[in-house]
């Protein structure tokens, strides 16, 4: 059973290219940490992007997959050339 597991681990982290922990990438405005700080309460399937400078965030919820979720994300922040970074959240 844990194999089966790791490898669910390991195939939802190699489908999320730029994956960090909210300690890992200052999150700085108070939006996207309101933003962040509520995620957990939102349905599956969810993912959060921040900006390397942790100014501009973008979140989803309800997604029909972890890998559209993610991939929503982070287009959804990469905008005017800024790059993003997804948040693990639960």
């Amino acid at each position: 059973m844990r194999r089966f597991l790791l490898a669910g681990l390991v195939l939802v982290v190699a489908g999320s290219a730029y994956a960090a922990t909210p300690e890992a990438t200052p999150v700085t405005s108070d939006h996207c940490k309101a933003l962040l700080a509520n995620i957990s309460k939102k349905p599956q399937f969810k993912a959060f992007a921040v900006s390397e400078n942790g100014r501009e965030c973008h979140a989803v919820w309800g997604s029909a997959s972890q890998i559209q979720a993610n991939r929503e994300a982070r287009e959804g922040c990469e905008v005017d050339g800024r790059r993003c970074l997804l948040i693990a959240v639960r």
